[in-house]
């Protein structure tokens, strides 16, 4: 494995190796921590798919009864307010879900590796 250290990196790198180190069991960390994070994203972006089916299903329910039976063009008629609510509160927590900065993930990931090293 050919690896690049930064000079000022030379005072982390221990002399002797770690007699405990397995190159194995480390494949086997990152395996498993690989296929866990990919099994969390399918599960998440499948809960955000159904939020979305169901906002979609509503609009388009709401909108064949406008168009058929001259409903209500008021929302809040047709839907009441609790569950419009809810809709609206379920579309906002997706939103503000996705927005999560990479750069707040790194911030944290980085700060747990500073703590680990200090201890």
């Amino acid at each position: 494995m050919n690896t690049k250290i930064s000079p000022e990196d030379w005072k982390f790198v221990p002399v002797e190796p770690d007699p405990d180190f397995s190159e194995e069991h480390n494949r086997k960390v990152i395996a498993e921590t690989i296929r866990k994070s990919e099994r969390a994203r399918r599960m998440k972006e499948k809960e955000h798919g159904d939020k979305i089916d169901e906002i979609s299903q509503a609009i388009a329910k709401y909108l064949k009864d406008v168009e058929s039976n001259g409903a209500s063009s008021n929302l809040v008629k047709y839907f009441g307010r609790k569950e419009l609510a809810r809709l609206r509160g379920e579309e906002i927590v997706g939103i503000l879900k996705g927005n999560i900065s990479y750069a707040k993930k790194q911030e944290a990931i980085n700060k747990a590796k500073l703590q680990k090293a200090i201890a």
